[in-house]
């Protein structure tokens, strides 16, 4: 479809975007003389599983030990050819609604 074939029943589209700053520091001037502080401006954001992986390798740490911390949800569809050697995903409408009382 994006080499501009069609294929029946389905279309292209955008996916979703976030917004980012045109400039960053630009942006952090302006948001500042506005009033914002630090604690405003920045976030301090929890590491990933990965980046803790990491960091208890340098540490000489098996990264085993935190396994049952660790959760891999399934991966969002998307089409595959048959020769894909992932397993095929059964679509269940019963988990796309939500119980009425």
């Amino acid at each position: 479809m994006i080499a501009g074939r069609e294929i029946p029943g389905f279309k292209l589209v955008e996916g979703r975007s976030l917004r980012t700053w045109k400039d960053q520091m630009t942006a952090l001037h302006e948001l500042e003389a506005f009033g914002l502080g630090e604690d405003d401006l920045y976030a301090k954001k929890f590491v990933s599983p990965a980046q803790a992986e990491k960091t208890l390798k340098g540490k000489k740490v098996s990264a085993k030990l935190i396994e049952h911390l660790i959760t891999k949800p399934p991966g969002k569809t998307t089409f595959a050819p048959e020769s894909d050697s992932r397993l095929a995903v059964k679509p269940d409408a019963t988990t796309d609604f939500f119980k009425v009382a």
